[in-house]
Protein backbone atom coordinates (compact mmCIF):
# COMPACT_ATOMS: atom_id res chain seq x y z
CA UNK A 1 0.00 0.00 0.00
CA UNK A 2 1.31 3.42 -0.98
CA UNK A 3 2.19 5.72 1.88
CA UNK A 4 2.68 9.48 2.01
CA UNK A 5 5.76 10.89 3.72
CA UNK A 6 6.82 14.42 4.62
CA UNK A 7 10.37 15.56 5.25
CA UNK A 8 12.14 18.89 5.48
CA UNK A 9 15.58 20.39 5.87
CA UNK A 10 17.50 17.24 5.06
CA UNK A 11 20.55 19.40 4.31
CA UNK A 12 22.37 16.70 2.37
CA UNK A 13 26.02 17.75 1.79
CA UNK A 14 25.86 20.53 4.40
CA UNK A 15 29.01 20.22 6.52
CA UNK A 16 27.91 22.83 9.06
CA UNK A 17 24.69 20.93 9.83
CA UNK A 18 26.86 18.61 11.91
CA UNK A 19 27.38 21.42 14.42
CA UNK A 20 24.10 23.32 13.84
CA UNK A 21 21.93 20.27 14.58
CA UNK A 22 23.87 18.09 17.03
CA UNK A 23 20.71 16.35 18.33
CA UNK A 24 19.65 15.00 14.95
CA UNK A 25 23.16 14.49 13.53
CA UNK A 26 24.64 13.03 16.68
CA UNK A 27 27.69 10.83 16.27
CA UNK A 28 28.62 12.04 12.78
CA UNK A 29 31.83 13.92 12.04
CA UNK A 30 31.94 13.27 8.28
CA UNK A 31 29.24 14.66 5.97
CA UNK A 32 29.65 11.82 3.46
CA UNK A 33 28.98 9.24 6.15
CA UNK A 34 25.95 11.25 7.26
CA UNK A 35 24.66 11.42 3.67
CA UNK A 36 25.02 7.64 3.34
CA UNK A 37 23.26 7.02 6.65
CA UNK A 38 20.39 9.32 5.65
CA UNK A 39 20.01 7.59 2.27
CA UNK A 40 20.02 4.18 3.96
CA UNK A 41 17.42 5.25 6.55
CA UNK A 42 15.25 6.87 3.84
CA UNK A 43 15.27 3.76 1.68
CA UNK A 44 14.57 1.45 4.61
CA UNK A 45 11.45 3.53 5.35
CA UNK A 46 10.16 4.71 1.95
CA UNK A 47 9.06 2.32 -0.82
CA UNK A 48 9.47 3.08 -4.54
CA UNK A 49 5.71 3.71 -4.95
CA UNK A 50 5.34 5.95 -1.88
CA UNK A 51 4.81 9.70 -2.27
CA UNK A 52 7.33 11.98 -0.57
CA UNK A 53 6.90 15.71 -0.04
CA UNK A 54 10.24 17.42 0.65
CA UNK A 55 9.50 20.76 2.32
CA UNK A 56 12.67 22.53 1.31
CA UNK A 57 16.38 22.79 1.98
CA UNK A 58 16.94 19.34 0.60
CA UNK A 59 20.64 19.77 -0.17
CA UNK A 60 23.58 22.14 0.09
CA UNK A 61 25.52 20.26 -2.58
CA UNK A 62 25.96 21.26 -6.18
CA UNK A 63 23.60 19.93 -8.86
CA UNK A 64 25.79 16.95 -9.81
CA UNK A 65 26.21 15.62 -6.27
CA UNK A 66 22.58 16.31 -5.38
CA UNK A 67 21.37 14.47 -8.49
CA UNK A 68 23.46 11.45 -7.45
CA UNK A 69 21.71 11.49 -4.07
CA UNK A 70 18.22 12.05 -5.50
CA UNK A 71 18.53 9.13 -7.93
CA UNK A 72 19.34 6.78 -5.03
CA UNK A 73 16.23 7.69 -3.01
CA UNK A 74 13.03 5.65 -3.04
CA UNK A 75 9.67 7.26 -3.61
CA UNK A 76 7.86 9.62 -5.92
CA UNK A 77 9.45 12.93 -4.89
CA UNK A 78 7.76 16.33 -4.74
CA UNK A 79 9.63 19.47 -3.73
CA UNK A 80 8.32 22.53 -1.96
CA UNK A 81 11.25 24.89 -2.49
CA UNK A 82 13.26 26.14 0.45
CA UNK A 83 15.61 29.08 0.69
CA UNK A 84 18.70 26.97 -0.14
CA UNK A 85 17.40 24.78 -2.97
CA UNK A 86 18.46 27.25 -5.69
CA UNK A 87 22.03 25.92 -5.15
CA UNK A 88 21.30 22.65 -6.94
CA UNK A 89 18.05 23.03 -8.89
CA UNK A 90 18.66 22.79 -12.63
CA UNK A 91 16.98 21.05 -15.57
CA UNK A 92 18.47 17.64 -14.68
CA UNK A 93 17.65 17.68 -10.97
CA UNK A 94 14.14 19.00 -11.63
CA UNK A 95 13.35 15.93 -13.76
CA UNK A 96 13.58 13.65 -10.70
CA UNK A 97 10.69 15.44 -8.96
CA UNK A 98 7.05 14.90 -9.93
CA UNK A 99 6.29 18.46 -8.90
CA UNK A 100 8.19 21.54 -7.68
CA UNK A 101 6.44 24.52 -6.13
CA UNK A 102 6.97 27.21 -3.52
CA UNK A 103 3.61 26.40 -1.90
CA UNK A 104 1.37 23.38 -2.21
CA UNK A 105 -2.07 22.31 -1.08
CA UNK A 106 -2.95 18.60 -1.08
CA UNK A 107 -5.91 16.50 0.02
CA UNK A 108 -5.13 13.50 2.17
CA UNK A 109 -8.01 11.33 3.37
CA UNK A 110 -10.39 14.25 2.80
CA UNK A 111 -8.30 16.74 4.79
CA UNK A 112 -6.55 19.73 3.27
CA UNK A 113 -2.84 19.95 4.03
CA UNK A 114 -0.98 23.15 3.19
CA UNK A 115 2.73 22.66 2.57
CA UNK A 116 5.42 25.32 2.58
CA UNK A 117 9.02 25.65 3.64
CA UNK A 118 8.16 28.55 5.93
CA UNK A 119 5.72 28.65 8.84
CA UNK A 120 2.59 30.73 8.36
CA UNK A 121 0.39 32.29 11.03
CA UNK A 122 -2.65 31.80 8.79
CA UNK A 123 -3.16 29.38 5.91
CA UNK A 124 -5.84 28.25 3.51
CA UNK A 125 -8.61 26.41 5.35
CA UNK A 126 -7.09 27.00 8.77
CA UNK A 127 -10.46 27.63 10.35
CA UNK A 128 -12.03 24.66 8.57
CA UNK A 129 -9.67 22.04 10.01
CA UNK A 130 -6.85 22.06 7.47
CA UNK A 131 -3.30 21.34 8.52
CA UNK A 132 -0.10 23.26 7.78
CA UNK A 133 3.24 21.48 7.52
CA UNK A 134 6.51 23.40 7.20
CA UNK A 135 10.22 23.23 7.87
CA UNK A 136 12.87 25.95 7.94
CA UNK A 137 12.92 26.70 11.68
CA UNK A 138 14.82 23.60 12.90
CA UNK A 139 12.77 23.52 16.09
CA UNK A 140 13.46 27.16 16.86
CA UNK A 141 10.20 28.90 16.02
CA UNK A 142 10.25 32.24 17.85
CA UNK A 143 7.21 33.34 19.83
CA UNK A 144 4.82 35.96 18.58
CA UNK A 145 5.17 39.26 20.38
CA UNK A 146 2.06 41.36 20.88
CA UNK A 147 2.13 45.04 21.63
Amino acid sequence: MEKIWFTSDNHFCHKNVLSFCPETRQGFTDINLLNEAMIEKWNSTVNHTDTVYCLGDFSFGNAKVTLEIITRLNGQLNLVEGNHDHRWLNNETKKRFRDIRAYRRVKIQGKTVVLSHYPMREWDGMHQGSYHLYGHVHGNLPGIGLS
